[in-house]
C-alpha cells in the first residue's frame, strides 16, 4: 500500500464523485483523493454544493501554487501593496545554539531586508525574578535597539499570552501558588487569581518600561497586542482567554500607550468571526485614539493535517461561503481601520518529514512556497487594493542562515524577495 502511495497512480474518481471530476476537470491521484475524502463529511451540511466549494477552493489553491512558480519580480508586478513586518522572538535565535546578538540579527533584519515594523513578545517568565521583580536585563538589547526612533513596534506582553508555543510562559512559582489553580480546558476569566496575577504582573512591567525608557522612546511602541491569540487554546493546559479579559488588557495598555494601535490576531479560521466581532465592539466604544487592527495569521502547511491534497484555512473559509459565513470575507468588510497577516509561515513545522508530509519542510526552504503564502493573503486575508503589513513568521531563522553563512540558493532567493517588496515600497 505504501509503494502504491509513493507511486502516485492516476486513476478517475468514482461515479459517485462525479462532480469532483467536473469541478477539477482533470484526473486526480490516489493519494488526492484519499486526503479530499474526510471532507465530506461537510457534505451532511449541504450536500453536493459544500462538496464543490470545497473542490473549487482546492483547485484555486493549486493555481495558486502554479502562480507561485512566477519570478520574483513577476511577483512584485500585482503584489506591490505589500509591506513585510516580522516577529522577533531572541529566545527563537537562541534556540539555534549559536550565539548571535540579538542586536545583530534585528540589524540584518533592517539594513539587509528592510524590516522596520516588528513584533516583540515579552515572556512574564523572562522578566521576573522569584519575588515577582521585573529585569529587563535579557530583553534590553533588543528593546534598545527597536526604540532608538527609526523602528515600528508592536508589543505582546500580556495579559498571559505572549506568541511562540507552547505559549504559556508563566512563571512556575505563579502557577504553583494559584488559588485555585484553573483545570485543563478553562477559558480564563477576569477577577480570577491568574488574571488578577497577571494584571499586576503587566502592570510592574509597564511601570519597569517607562523608567527604563523616555517618553520619546517608548513613542515608537505605536502598537499594543494584548494576548497573542486569545482564542486559541495554549499550553498543556490548553486554556484560552475571555474576551473580557482580552479587553481588560486592552484597557491596561490604553493607561500606559494612549495614542496606540491595538491589534487582536486570530490563527484558527473557526475562531475568525468572534475576533472580528470583538474588534468592531472595541472600535465602536471609541476609547482606542489609534488603528484598530485585525490580525490573521496564516499556515499554508496545516501540521495537523495532510500536507498535500487538502484545502487550507483560506481554502476552507470559502467553503463556509455557501452559508454567507466566508470569515475571512466577513474580516476584509468590517469596521475595523485595518486588517493585516500577523504570521505568515516562513518557517518549516518539521526539518524531519513523516512519510506524506514533504511539503512541511518546504515553509523557510522554498521562495515558491514563500511567495505561494504572500500571494493567498494577499487575495484572501488582506484588503484589496490598499497597502497592508505582511507579517513573516520565522525571521529568526532566515536571519540565522544569513549570518552563519548556512543559506542554500532558495534562502538567498527569498531574501531577494523580501529586499524587493520592502525597499521598492521605500523608492
Amino acid at each position: 500500500m505504501v509503494e502504491e502511495e509513493h507511486q502516485r497512480q492516476i486513476i478517475n474518481p468514482p461515479e459517485s464523485s462525479d462532480w469532483l471530476q467536473s469541478t477539477l476537470r482533470r484526473p486526480i491521484s490516489r493519494r488526492q483523493l484519499l486526503k479530499l475524502a474526510p471532507l465530506a463529511v461537510f457534505g451532511f451540511m449541504g450536500a453536493d454544493l459544500v462538496l464543490e466549494k470545497i473542490a473549487g477552493a482546492y483547485i484555486e489553491q493549486q493555481k495558486d501554487w502554479e502562480t507561485a512558480a512566477l519570478s520574483n519580480d513577476e511577483f512584485l508586478i500585482t503584489n506591490r501593496n505589500l509591506m513585510i513586518t516580522a516577529s522577533f522572538s531572541p529566545e527563537q535565535l537562541d534556540s539555534f545554539g549559536q550565539s548571535i546578538k540579538h542586536e545583530d540579527a534585528l540589524r540584518f533584519a533592517e539594513k539587509e531586508l528592510g524590516i522596520t515594523d516588528f513584533r516583540l513578545g515579552i515572556r512574564w517568565n523572562r522578566v521576573v525574578d522569584d519575588n515577582s521583580q521585573i529585569n529587563l536585563e535579557y530583553y534590553k538589547p533588543t528593546l534598545d535597539y527597536c526604540l532608538d526612533g527609526k523602528k515600528n513596534v508592536t508589543l505582546n506582553a500580556g495579559l498571559l499570552k505572549v506568541f511562540r508555543w507552547p505559549e504559556i510562559h508563566i512563571p512556575d512559582f505563579v502557577l504553583d501558588n494559584l488559588n485555585p489553580k484553573p483545570p485543563q480546558g478553562t477559558q480564563i476569566e477576569s477577577g480570577t487569581d491568574l488574571a488578577n496575577k497577571a494584571r499586576e504582573h503587566t502592570q510592574r512591567f509597564y511601570d519597569s518600561l517607562g523608567h527604563s525608557y523616555s517618553a520619546e522612546e517608548l513613542s515608537h511602541i505605536v502598537t499594543i497586542q494584548a494576548d497573542n491569540e486569545a482564542r486559541e487554546a495554549f499550553g498543556d493546559e490548553r486554556w484560552t482567554i475571555h474576551p473580557l479579559l482580552v479587553k481588560e488588557g486592552i484597557d491596561l495598555a490604553l493607561q500606559y500607550f494612549p495614542n496606540a494601535n491595538i491589534l487582536v490576531n486570530c490563527g484558527n479560521i473557526l475562531n475568525q468571526l468572534g475576533v472580528t466581532r470583538l474588534l468592531e465592539d472595541i472600535k465602536q466604544k471609541g476609547k482606542v485614539k489609534g488603528k484598530v487592527i485585525s490580525g490573521v495569521d496564516y499556515y499554508p502547511r496545516n501540521s495537523y493535517l495532510p500536507a498535500e491534497g487538502m484545502p487550507d484555512s483560506i481554502g476552507l473559509a470559502k467553503a463556509m461561503a455557501i452559508f454567507n459565513l466566508n470569515p475571512l470575507e466577513i474580516n476584509r468588510q468590517s469596521k475595523v481601520d485595518e486588517v493585516e497577516l500577523t504570521e505568515g509561515q516562513l518557517e518549516p513545522w518539521t526539518n524531519n518529514p513523516k512519510l506524506g508530509e514533504e511539503a512541511l519542510t518546504r515553509p523557510g526552504n522554498s521562495v515558491r512556497e514563500a511567495r505561494y503564502m504572500l500571494l493567498r493573503a494577499n487575495k484572501n486575508i488582506l484588503r484589496t487594493g490598499q497597502p497592508s503589513r505582511a507579517g513573516v513568521w520565522g525571521i529568526e531563522r532566515l536571519v540565522y542562515l544569513a549570518l552563519t553563512g548556512q543559506m542554500t540558493n532558495e534562502h538567498k532567493q527569498i531574501i531577494d524577495l523580501i529586499q524587493k517588496i520592502n525597499f521598492q515600497q521605500a523608492a
